[in-house]
């Protein structure tokens, strides 16, 4: 199973946002991130703090850069 992560350099035009994740849940859930509709886009910067655990269940997740904290957590799940 290969599972690839795509972290895309951000273009010189894009306003890069940063997630932090505010629970443990899934990428593609808007809440793990604090939000309502929102989750990173591909020119977006991710950071995954202390006590969260994130987990992928696509293979189209995208960031620019991805931060892991210590006691943070990055998991792939995508049932291939």
């Amino acid at each position: 199973m290969v599972v690839t992560l795509l972290l895309l350099s951000c273009s010189h035009f894009a306003k890069a946002n940063t997630y932090t994740a505010a629970r443990t849940g899934n990428w593609t859930t808007p809440s793990t991130w604090g939000q309502t509709t929102n989750i990173p886009t591909a020119t977006d910067n991710v950071i995954i703090p202390n006590g969260f655990t994130v987990t992928v269940t696509t293979t189209t997740a995208v960031a620019s850069a991805v931060t892991i904290n210590t006691g943070g957590k990055l998991t792939f799940n995508t049932g291939e």
